[in-house]
C-alpha cells in the first residue's frame, strides 16, 4: 500500500471484539490486553515505514498511464444483461459475465495488461472526460474498458487527446449509446475511425473466434471493414479485424473489436496478454527499464530515482534495474550500498520480500 501511495494504514481492531457481529475476527491485542503476534508485525512495519518515508514522501506517483472507468456504462450493462435470471419472452439469453459482472471484470482484465510493468497506474472517471483533453496530457496512454456509453463531448475529448500526441485503446461497441442510453447513428467507429460498422454481436460461450496467433475473443464484437483509414494488426478466423490502428495528428487508437478487457480473464489467452504488453512496450513506453525473468516480481516506480521491489512469489527473485548516468545504489531497509556496473544495479528479493532501492 506504501508503495502504491497510500500515506495511512488503519488496523481494525486494536482489541479484540467480545461482542456483536465481529467477535469471530481478530485485534492487535487480545481482549484482556495481552499482545499478539499481529501487534508484533505491525510493529516491525511501523519499523521498516519509517525508514523509508523520508525517502518516498517527496517522490510521488507519476502515472503516466489511466484506465477509464465509466460507471454510466457499468449501469447499462446490468440493466441490459443484469443478474442470471428467468425471463418469460428474453429476447437474448441473460449473461452474467455480461452483465452484473462486465464492468468490474473488465476492469482487472485491462489491469493485467498494465501490472508489473506499467505502473503507477491512475484511474479517471467521466468527470476527467468533461475538461480540456490537455488535463489528460500527463498521461501517454488511457485506455477504455466497457466504452458503451459516451457523450460527445467525451469522444472529442478523448479524440483530441489522441490528436495532440496521446495513446488510446478502445474496446468492443466504442460509444454505441450517448451518455443518456440513446444509439447513436452513425456509431463513432465509423464517425472517427471511418470504418465500415456492419453489426455487434454477442459472442457465444464455447464459440469464440480465434485470433491468429493470440487467443480468444470473448465477449462482444463488433463487425466492421476498414476502407482507406486504419490499419489491421490481427484479423479473426471469422474474416473480421480483431485489432484496427489509426493515427490521428501525433498520436494513435489502438482499436479493439470484440471484449479486450474480458478476454484478459480466459486463461487460455496469455498470448493476448502478451501481445498488448509488447504494443505498449514499443510504441508508448518511456519509463526506467529493469530486466527480471520473475513473474511475480512488482517493480514499482517513485519520483525519478526510487524502485520498490516487491516479490510476491514463493521463491527468490532478481532483477537488474537501469537507472541513466547513475553511479551508486543504496538499498533503503537494510542501509545496504551496491555496486553499480554500467548504470545497473543487481538486486535479489526473497520470497514474500521487500527491497526499496534508490539509484543514484
Amino acid at each position: 500500500m506504501l508503495a502504491h501511495g497510500a500515506e495511512v494504514i488503519l488496523y481494525h481492531n486494536w482489541l479484540t471484539p467480545v461482542f456483536g457481529g465481529e467477535t469471530g475476527g481478530f485485534g492487535l491485542v487480545e481482549s484482556d490486553g495481552r499482545p499478539t503476534e499481529r501487534l508484533k508485525v505491525v510493529k516491525e512495519l511501523s519499523s521498516e515505514v519509517q525508514k523509508v518515508w523520508p525517502h518516498i514522501k517527496d517522490a510521488g506517483l507519476k502515472p503516466e498511464y489511466a484506465i477509464a472507468y465509466l460507471y454510466d456504462s457499468d449501469t447499462q450493462a446490468y440493466q441490459e444483461l443484469g443478474p442470471p435470471r428467468p425471463v418469460s419472452g428474453q429476447w437474448e439469453a441473460v449473461r452474467g459475465d455480461l452483465g452484473i459482472g462486465y464492468n468490474l471484470v473488465s476492469l482487472e482484465g485491462i489491469y493485467r495488461f498494465l501490472w508489473n510493468e506499467f505502473e503507477p497506474v491512475d484511474f479517471i472517471f467521466k468527470r476527467h472526460l468533461d475538461k480540456s483533453p490537455r488535463e489528460l496530457g500527463q498521461y501517454r496512454l488511457i485506455i477504455l474498458p466497457n466504452p458503451y456509453l459516451l457523450a460527445e463531448q467525451w469522444i472529442d475529448t478523448l479524440i483530441n487527446y489522441v490528436r495532440e500526441g496521446g495513446y488510446l485503446i478502445i474496446e468492443s461497441r466504442f460509444g454505441k449509446k450517448d451518455d443518456m442510453g440513446h444509439l447513436v447513428v452513425p456509431p463513432p467507429v465509423k464517425k472517427e475511425l471511418g470504418l465500415e460498422y456492419i453489426h455487434t454481436i454477442t459472442i457465444d460461450t464455447g464459440h469464440e473466434p480465434a485470433i491468429k496467433g493470440v487467443g480468444k475473443a470473448c465477449g462482444f464484437m463488433d463487425l466492421v471493414r476498414v476502407g482507406k483509414r486504419g490499419k489491421v494488426l490481427l484479423e479473426c478466423d471469422n474474416g473480421f479485424p480483431a485489432f484496427i490502428e489509426s493515427k490521428m495528428g501525433r498520436g494513435r487508437i489502438l482499436y479493439c473489436t470484440f471484449s479486450l478487457g474480458l478476454s484478459a480473464m480466459n486463461p487460455e489467452n496469455q498470448g493476448l496478454l502478451r501481445y498488448i504488453k509488447s504494443y505498449i512496450r514499443n510504441h508508448i513506453s518511456s519509463q526506467q527499464a529493469y530486466e527480471t525473468d520473475s513473474p511475480e516480481l512488482e517493480v514499482i516506480f517513485r519520483g525519478d530515482s526510487l524502485f520498490y521491489l516487491l516479490n510476491h512469489g514463493t521463491g527468490r527473485a532478481t532483477v537488474n534495474l537501469i537507472q541513466k548516468g547513475a553511479s551508486g545504489a543504496e538499498e533503503i531497509l537494510s542501509g545496504k550500498r551496491m555496486a553499480v556496473n554500467r548504470e545497473r544495479v543487481t538486486v535479489h528479493v526473497p520470497p514474500g520480500g521487500v527491497r526499496v532501492v534508490v539509484m543514484s
